[in-house]
């Protein structure tokens, strides 16, 4: 494998593992413990999560593509 791909790799999986760690704390204390901290509500805060994730995901695939090289050394052959 090539180095500069090797060291996008890494870079596109450090950046994405501390950006989801971060907006997971985010999710956690602003929006799960304050609204849902009674037990009716708490499959709610659960259900809430999944697409919270995956806006997560999305958001992160489209300013990593777009403010960095890392996607176009990563395509290349």
């Amino acid at each position: 494998m090539n180095v500069k791909k090797l060291k996008s790799a890494i870079g596109i999986v450090v950046t994405w593992a501390l950006s989801f760690m971060l907006m997971a704390g985010f999710y956690i204390q602003c929006i799960f413990l304050p609204f849902f901290r009674g037990t009716e509500y708490q499959v709610w805060g659960i259900l809430l999560v999944i697409p919270w994730l995956y806006a997560i995901q999305y958001l992160y695939y489209k300013l990593i593509k777009r403010y960095t090289k890392w996607w176009d050394v990563w395509k290349e052959k």
